[in-house]
């Protein structure tokens, strides 16, 4: 009874002033849920890549050739999960239930190396709880991103492409509606990507810089970031379709362990990209990959304007770049082989790469053939023989090796072509020589035929059209001088397809063949006041009919 009469009034006392606590903790809780965030950051978590890449997210690592490039990029979030809790009651407010981003995107791309990149983010709506006094709104402009990309290997339709790459984002956007941190943010980066037939891939990972803050439902500070795209290029090049994932994971273990749903923003997007000339048309869809605000389902469009972005050819499309390196394959002599232009008079190595060509096809690399443009052998000797043939063989001993001595076994000089100065036959006639027998272009962008002869010889011709062949007869040839016309590349720009000199029983046989559809060339012969003779074949153009 005593202990009653002690308690009693206290419970009473407790009970009368039960409604004015509650009461009070009510509108504590209430006022703690209206007032705003101590500062401000930004929720978003997407950012497209530059405008000219492949994917909506994961950026290139290659770099195209000097262009321009221009995108608008819209992104609709459904629900990005931030939620503000009341410490005391446990009461829940949703902060943010829509958010829509629109991007306007500009980049330039430098001689395949430089890229830099500005993207001026907009935030036309969001929506939150009806009537919170907090809940943010729209018409605002979120933090600008200025980006740098610098390309190490590689070009965009390679299997391979490394990069080094920067973003930096301007501290003004608005802060009170979840559209800028207030301070800077930087995220350097490194870059993968490539291309394997229809397959093309990306991938980045980096280390983004920001503030530290804790709303109590968000943590954000420094983190690692991290993105990737697959896709498939379909009716020559025309059609893309790809799946992306594109995240960032805090760093700091007292904001929360990394890679947790907590700490670890981010989505995927499943979507398709059609090219129209230097038009792209891109839609995405794809859901969050945690409960971590920021994190929510996104619907993407995007129309961009990207030049230069020719498709990979087959080694069957003459017009086309197989290997990428700006020849066309009709004129590349290594077209799967990327490899430089090279100078008019070197057409058989247009194209080609240093290391891995083989003029004279003798095994040894031209980088290390000391005698690159004649086949020869590798020897122990020295360098000055590596990839040189066998020392020259003169047997009649006049100076002129028997490859280029139309008369190996009689001493003579170099003017007559190795044989005797007065070489008489057995019918009492002078032996005659071809001193000289090359293919010259003319300044007008024709080819001309040049046989240089020691002295007159009787001439006839056969055929007519594409085949044409011309009889010198009692004529000899050294061998150097029938080899050189017989390795002549073929030049698609000529009408003609070659030359070849044969002895024939004494008679020495000039053919000369064109391509389909030219005109018959046109023959002159003539003396000259040396007691030589001088046969030309003037060809027409190719493009002539």
């Amino acid at each position: 009874m005593n202990v009653l009469r002690r308690f009693l009034p206290w419970a009473v006392g407790l009970a009368s002033a039960a409604p004015v606590l509650l009461g009070s903790s009510s509108a504590l809780a209430q006022e703690s849920l209206d007032a705003p965030f101590s500062e401000g950051f930004s929720l978003q978590t997407l950012w497209p890549a530059p405008a000219g890449d492949w994917f909506f997210a994961a950026p290139d690592a290659a770099v195209g050739e000097t262009y321009v490039h221009a995108m608008a990029f819209g992104s609709w979030a459904f629900s990005p999960p931030l939620v503000r809790i009341d410490s005391v009651t446990a009461e829940k407010r949703r902060v943010n239930k829509y958010q829509f981003y629109l991007h306007a995107d500009v980049s330039l791309a430098i001689k395949e190396r430089v890229m830099v990149n500005l993207d001026i983010p907009f935030v036309p709506y969001q929506d939150g709880q009806v009537g919170a006094p907090n809940e943010p709104g729209g018409g605002v402009l979120a933090d600008p991103r200025l980006g740098a990309r610098l390309n190490l290997v590689g070009h965009r339709n390679d299997p391979i492409a490394l990069a080094l790459g920067v973003d930096a984002w301007l501290p003004i956007g608005s802060e009170e509606e979840l559209a800028g941190d207030g301070e800077f943010r930087i995220n350097p980066k490194l870059l993968v990507s490539g291309r394997l037939g229809p397959v093309i891939y990306a991938l980045s990972g980096g280390y983004l810089h920001r503030k530290e803050f804790n709303s109590g439902s968000l943590e954000i500070g420094p983190s690692a970031t991290m993105s990737g795209g697959l896709g498939v290029l379909l009716a020559e090049d025309k059609l893309q379709l790809g799946a992306e994932l594109y995240a960032s994971t805090l760093l700091n273990p007292e904001l929360g362990e990394p890679l947790q749903q907590r700490t670890t923003p981010g989505g995927a997007l499943f979507g398709l990209k059609y090219r129209a000339g230097d038009i792209v048309l891109g839609a995405a869809l794809g859901p969050g990959l945690s409960q971590t605000p920021g994190s929510a389902t996104r619907g993407v469009l995007s129309v961009a304007y990207s030049p230069g972005h020719e498709p990979q050819a087959d080694l069957g499309d003459e017009w086309g770049d197989t290997d990428s390196d700006g020849i066309v394959n009709e004129l590349d002599a290594c077209p799967e082989d990327p490899g430089p232009m090279r100078p008019e008079s070197d057409k058989a190595r247009i194209g080609c790469p240093k290391l891995y060509f083989d003029f004279d096809n003798d095994g040894i690399p031209d980088w290390r053939d000391h005698c690159p443009t004649v086949a020869g052998f590798a020897r122990s000797g020295g360098p000055t023989e590596n990839g040189c043939p066998e020392p020259d063989l003169d047997t009649d001993g006049d100076g002129v090796v028997d490859e280029y001595d139309a008369c190996p076994d009689e001493a003579g000089g170099a003017g007559t072509g190795g044989c005797p100065a007065h070489a008489v036959r057995p019918d009492g006639q002078h032996e005659i020589v071809i001193t000289s027998a090359q293919v010259v272009r003319l300044d007008d962008g024709t080819e001309r035929v040049v046989i240089e002869l020691s002295g007159p010889v009787e001439l006839s011709s056969s055929g007519a059209g594409t085949s044409v062949r011309y009889q010198l007869n009692d004529v000899k040839i050294t061998a150097d001088t029938r080899n050189r016309l017989g390795q002549r590349r073929d030049d698609p720009d000529s009408a003609l397809v070659g030359v070849t000199l044969e002895p024939l029983e004494g008679r020495l046989i000039v053919h000369v063949a064109m391509r389909g559809g030219a005109r018959e060339p046109k023959m002159r012969y003539h003396t000259d006041l040396k007691g030589g003779a001088v046969l030309y074949v003037d060809l027409p153009r190719r493009w002539q009919r």
